[in-house]
Parts: structure tokens; sequence; C-alpha cells
């Protein structure tokens, strides 16, 4: 394992045990002043179709189920995905949470649906286990978010809580894909 490699699993840990220590009250409540901003983003308001990861809420993720049901309500097409057995993710519409259904890992996942192209996509929202200022995200680790974003010309949106905003720069390799605008409950960073 090189250096990089074994720095930004030092750095994975690290942040997974800060999140974990969130209160499930200050995730819901955090999530929805984060996202409170994403919305006003001119890309946001523009976007047909919106792919968005699905959160884990024992993970302490920034939640994203209000999201996704508001941008249903609005009209909006919304892709989630689906890992596949190539290391790589499959993008489905979805119109309800009752689509989904939690894989092996415990990730909430389509059954099946209408597959949609990377390339419909205008806005992504990418899941984070740590970002900095540079836009750099730090994932967990599968690459599969990474085979993903170099597919799409969409804005690449990382969403987190300020707690998960590294100060240094973090570690990167040449797959790693940066973000064009990262969203915490206190800022944007573009």
């Amino acid at each position: 394992m090189s250096f990089v490699s074994e720095e930004k699993s030092r750095l994975r840990k690290q942040f997974l045990a800060i999140r974990k220590n969130l209160s499930e009250t200050y995730v819901q409540e955090q999530s929805r002043v984060i996202f409170d901003k994403l919305k006003r983003l001119g890309a946001f308001t523009k976007a047909e179709w919106i792919h968005c990861y699905v959160s884990i809420s024992k993970n302490h993720e920034v939640s994203t189920h209000d999201f996704i049901r508001e941008c249903i309500r609005l009209n909006k097409k919304v892709a989630v995905p689906k890992m596949s057995g190539s290391g790589t993710l499959k993008h489905f519409q979805i119109t309800s949470f009752d689509q989904l259904k939690e894989n092996e890992w415990g990730v909430p996942e389509p059954e099946s649906g209408k597959e949609v192209s990377p390339e419909k996509f205008s806005l992504i929202v990418v899941p984070m286990v740590a970002g900095d200022r540079q836009r750099n995200r730090l994932g967990y680790g599968k690459g599969y978010y990474d085979r993903f974003l170099v597919q799409s010309n969409a804005l690449k949106t990382g969403v987190l809580f300020n707690c998960q905003l590294h100060n240094d720069q973090l570690p990167v390799e040449p797959f790693d894909v940066d973000l064009d605008v990262l969203f915490t409950e206190y800022e944007k960073i573009s």
C-alpha cells in the first residue's frame, strides 16, 4: 500500500469516527440547512435530471431523503445509484422510496427501473467521508464515484458537515475526481 493510500485510510477512519459522534437530531437539522443552500444554486433550479446518493441513517451521512422527496415533488427527474459487480455504479430513476431495498452493506438501492445514462445529469450530489477547501473528496475507498464522475459533465456537488472538512489538503491520487462545489451547514466552498 502506498503512503497516499495509507494516509487516506487513516483519515477515513478518523472522519468516520467524528461523524459517528453526531446526534441524529444534529444530522437531520443540519442536513436541511445544507440542502437549503444547495437549492439556491442556479444549477438546481434549471436541473431536469438530478443524481443523488441515498443516505444511510446509521452512518450519520448528510441526509438526502427529504431532498430527494422534494426534487420528486418539484417534478425533477431523480436517479439514484446502484452498485454493480464490476466496481461501477448504475443509475436508476426513482419516483418513490418504495422502489428501494437495502443491499448487503445496508445501502438503499433501486431493485429495478429505468436505467439512466450519466450524460443526462446536470447536477450530481456526492457522498463524502471528508473534503477540503480545494474541493477534494475523500470517499469510502472503493472508487465507485470516481469512475462515475469522469463520465459526466454535470455540476459535481459534495455535501458534508463542517466537522468533515479537513484543514489541510487531502491526499489525492491521479484517479481522484475533485468536485465543483461543496456545501457544509456553514458555507459554500467553490
